[in-house]
């Protein structure tokens, strides 16, 4: 039965041809969408883990703060009760301190708004200055006053690298506070009102602008994204039996937009495997009724020489099975040489709100040949039911004089 089927796959060279087009085209562009999804989910998981820290780690009132941040800061005998915690953990990888404040920023003819964030300057846990830097320099220590400005503010200032600039904010007492310091220099970011708003400093700069000896969170790097969940829940069970009052967050619990995104993307690859699947499903569909029509005496025939419905069922169904198997990895093939294409290509888009293209890319991993292949499949042997039972049901006599 399987070699009959295989031969009648190549029987009619020109319908096979057309059927192969179709899952070909279709599984390709499914397989495309698939890499373009799983390379813009992997891109947007390491990039906002790396720039929000794989965990958080604050007061268990900071997350959900209706009343003053100051209530919400951790001292440092809490963080070092963090930190000792942190080295019992075998996925901690480093750890750093943060403070984030809203204030002002200006010279004698401009002044904006700002959300600036101090950080522990030499601490590699997270790295958000450094690659994104576009004029200047970055801070050289923790004891510089010294600031860095986002690219579109330090424009908006005319703030050049080098330059004086006051920066104000409100301390934890509700007064204001402010001094000058200098600006290294500029820094890119992938949105434009970001940019137009963000300012990384010193953290003792921060601290000493809010006249505080805490800090808002502790971030923590990892061994891998792997990690976070089990290491989070350990953590907090830790943090829980020591009275420490703290929450530990994943990066995906307090990255903006990012459960938008992914619903987005996967919402993508849903709506693009059903118009493949739809589009392979009538389009073999129409090229088996016409196949297993022309072979009407054929089947009469077999049938008359004892042949059951039921094996004319299954060598019909088996050959659109061959045709769905065969068109599936010829999609897999085609879908990884036009991916390899695309990745050469550095192709990027603009998305309302960014400052830089972003880079199209698709990854070429076996994983996301198994949805072409299994769509090229089974469209193919639904499509085949119909035809096949209408074909294994038709009366012997009919079929034997059928022109």
């Amino acid at each position: 039965m399987f070699k009959i089927a295989l031969r009648n796959v190549f029987r009619n060279r020109r319908r096979s041809l057309l059927s192969f087009t179709i899952i070909g085209l279709g599984g390709a562009m499914l397989f495309l969408v698939s890499g373009y999804v799983a390379d813009s989910l992997t891109s947007m998981e390491e990039g906002m883990a790396a720039g929000y820290g794989h965990l958080q780690i604050a007061d268990s009132g900071f997350w959900d703060r209706s009343e003053e941040p100051a209530e919400y800061l951790l001292q440092p005998d809490r963080v070092a009760a963090i930190g000792g915690i942190l080295a019992e953990q075998a996925e901690t990888v480093s750890w750093t301190k943060q403070l984030d404040f809203t204030g002002l920023v200006g010279n004698a003819d401009k002044t904006a708004m700002v959300l600036g964030t101090g950080v522990e300057i030499g601490n590699t846990t997270t790295d958000p200055i450094d690659p994104m830097l576009v004029s200047g320099r970055p801070v050289p220590s923790e004891d510089a006053r010294e600031i860095l400005l986002g690219r579109l503010l330090a424009e908006r200032l005319d703030a050049e690298p080098g330059d004086r600039i006051n920066i104000a904010g409100f301390t934890v007492t509700e007064s204001l506070n402010a001094m000058t310091v200098g600006v290294a220099g500029a820094f890119a970011f992938f949105n434009v009102q970001m940019e137009e708003q963000m300012t990384f400093v010193p953290l003792s700069l921060a601290q000493t602008l809010l006249r505080t000896d805490g800090v808002d969170k502790v971030i923590v790097e990892l061994s891998g994204l792997d990690a976070v969940e089990a290491s989070a829940a350990a953590l907090q069970a830790s943090f829980d039996a020591t009275g420490l009052g703290v929450e530990v967050r994943a990066w995906h619990e307090i990255a903006p937009y990012y459960n938008e995104m992914k619903t987005f993307y996967e919402a993508l690859q849903g709506l693009s495997t059903m118009g493949v699947f739809g589009l392979a499903f009538f389009g073999i569909m129409q090229v088996l009724t016409m196949s297993f029509m022309e072979r009407t005496r054929e089947v009469g025939t077999i049938r008359a020489v004892g042949t059951k419905r039921w094996q004319v069922f299954s060598s019909f169904v088996l050959e659109a099975g061959l045709l769905g198997v065969l068109g599936g990895i010829l999609a897999v093939g085609l879908g990884f040489g036009l991916g390899a294409a695309v990745n050469a290509a550095n192709l990027g888009w603009m998305y309302p709100g960014a400052t830089e293209p972003a880079p199209v890319g698709v990854q070429l991993a076996l994983g996301n040949a198994i949805v072409p292949l299994l769509v090229a499949i089974v469209a193919a042997v639904l499509s085949a039911i119909y035809p096949a039972l209408h074909a294994a049901r038709t009366n012997v006599v009919k079929a034997l004089h059928y022109v």
